[in-house]
């Protein structure tokens, strides 16, 4: 362990009572924990989710794309829809809110920054990129923007457009056509014009989540892409690009330059999210696995130093900018798991550093 880290763990004499008021600082970054509800049926997770743990059906159907009547008839069993299109939908929102940070909120630096760009792009026709590893808050963030502006006097109206991994052109603008309340039927062509009329009429800043997962379709990923240029072009209205590194790396990438170097002309803001201070990293274990022991948060520091040098990636452990913690709580889950631990039980120093010894092979194997 270097300097830096023992300064770190070594809190003071009265050390347990200090890491419990570090405890307590930390409890009060959490706006949310995360969800426990089961991951076979997706209805049956948002069912879960609306029933015991406190999402009203307007949430459930924020999230999977759906108006809250249509998600109380698929809970009643009286929807007479494509069900087998509500069940992809239902699935695809399920996966994303079971990635690392299992759908809790942390109110972190990178939220306040995402608070920040949206307030500047709401107002204006400007393009901003933002992006950062998982488990930072980034969509619960945009989800608290559009819930505090609502009933607001002349407030701006904002939408958020989640990106699939099965995501094309068409669909794309169809979800977008729905989400400002424009007719959806017809070609894309058409849908186009069709958007863009309203918004020359009803200005609304269009916020696109998840844009990481266009990286793998790149042919896809440069109609969508210039296609909602586009609409940044004819319309005026503020456009914000969320995603994790994925996004940055695409838009950059030498081969996209086809259609990145229109974009990047037009960004008055491209910023990466910092990862979590050493506080906020606590509040998140404190959110999954309960209050942490002097000896678990030591071992916790020791091992996230040990694990990001030996994967030559940077320790930043004075500035407290920290990247791995969603990747040790993924982790954690499936050493839970496999090692036939109960959920639930608190850290200890021997689990933290089996979860980083696991996280470490992870590591290392991606940057061979």
């Amino acid at each position: 362990m270097t300097a830096t880290a023992e300064k770190i763990v070594e809190i003071g004499k009265d050390a347990e009572r200090q890491n419990e008021a570090a405890n307590r600082e930390a409890e009060g970054l959490i706006v949310r924990y995360p969800v426990r509800a089961g991951e076979d049926d997706p209805i049956e997770f948002f069912r879960t989710l609306n029933e015991k743990e406190g999402w009203s059906l307007t949430e459930v159907g924020r999230e999977v794309g759906y108006d809250a009547s249509v998600v109380s008839k698929v809970f009643g069993g009286t929807y007479n829809g494509d069900l087998e299109k509500v069940q992809f939908a239902f699935g695809d929102a399920m996966n994303r809110i079971l990635g690392s940070g299992r759908g809790v909120l942390i109110r972190t630096q990178a939220s306040l920054i995402i608070e920040e760009a949206l307030a500047d792009s709401v107002a204006s026709e400007w393009f901003t990129v933002l992006y950062g590893e998982s488990g930072i808050g980034k969509t619960d963030t945009l989800r608290r923007f559009l819930l505090s502006s609502k009933g607001r006097k002349n407030a701006r109206r904002a939408i958020i457009l989640t990106i699939t991994l099965t995501a094309s052109a068409g669909s794309v603008m169809q979800r977008l056509a729905d989400l400002l309340g424009v007719d959806s039927r017809g070609q894309v062509e058409r849908l186009f014009d069709r958007i863009v009329l309203h918004l020359k009429h009803n200005p609304t800043l269009i916020i696109v989540d998840e844009m990481n997962n266009l990286e793998r379709t790149p042919s896809k990923a440069a109609r969508i892409v210039n296609m909602l240029r586009q609409i940044n072009d004819e319309t005026m209205v503020g456009l914000v690009f969320i995603g994790t590194a994925s996004l940055h790396q695409m838009i950059v990438d030498p081969r996209n330059r086809g259609w990145a170097d229109m974009l990047l002309n037009r960004i008055r803001l491209q910023e990466e999210l910092p990862g979590a201070s050493l506080i906020e990293a606590r509040a998140l274990l404190i959110a999954h696995f309960g209050k942490v022991s002097l000896e678990a948060w030591s071992a916790w520091v020791k091992g996230y130093e040990d694990i990001m040098r030996a994967s030559q990636r940077e320790v930043d452990l004075e500035n407290g900018n920290l990247r791995a913690v969603g990747v040790f709580i993924k982790n954690a889950r499936y050493f839970f798991t496999s090692n036939r631990i109960k959920q639930g039980t608190a850290l200890s120093a021997k689990i933290v550093r089996g979860v980083w010894n696991r996280c470490g092979r992870r590591l290392r194997d991606e940057a061979a």
